[in-house]
C-alpha cells in the first residue's frame, strides 16, 4: 500500500510544474525519492519511511503545484494531489 501511494503521488508530482525560478518552471521532480540518470525514481522508501526529494527539502519552490509551465497562479497539480489524498487506496 505504501508503494502504491508513493507511485501515485510521484506520478502526479512529476507531471506538474514548480514555481518559476530563474525565469522558468521545472517539471519531472518526484515528491518522494531521487531520480537517477535514466529518469528512474529510487530511495523513495527507505526502511519503511517515505523520503521527500532532496530538491524539495532544500527549496520548497520545487513543489510542483501547477499543470501549466511558468504559471505560478495555476494550482491544478496541487488540487489533484489533494483529491488523491482523500481517496482510499486499494492493494
Amino acid at each position: 500500500m505504501q508503494s502504491a501511494f508513493v507511485n501515485k503521488v510521484n506520478e502526479l508530482h512529476i507531471s506538474g510544474n514548480t514555481l518559476v525560478q530563474g525565469g522558468a518552471s521545472t517539471t519531472g521532480i518526484p515528491f518522494f525519492g531521487e531520480v537517477d540518470g535514466s529518469g528512474n525514481v529510487f530511495n523513495a522508501i527507505i526502511d519503511g519511511q517515505l523520503k521527500i526529494n532532496s530538491s524539495i527539502l532544500s527549496d520548497p519552490r520545487n513543489i510542483a503545484a501547477s499543470d501549466v509551465a511558468n504559471n505560478d497562479g495555476d494550482g491544478s497539480t496541487a488540487n489533484k494531489l489533494h483529491v488523491f489524498s482523500t481517496l482510499h487506496l486499494q492493494n
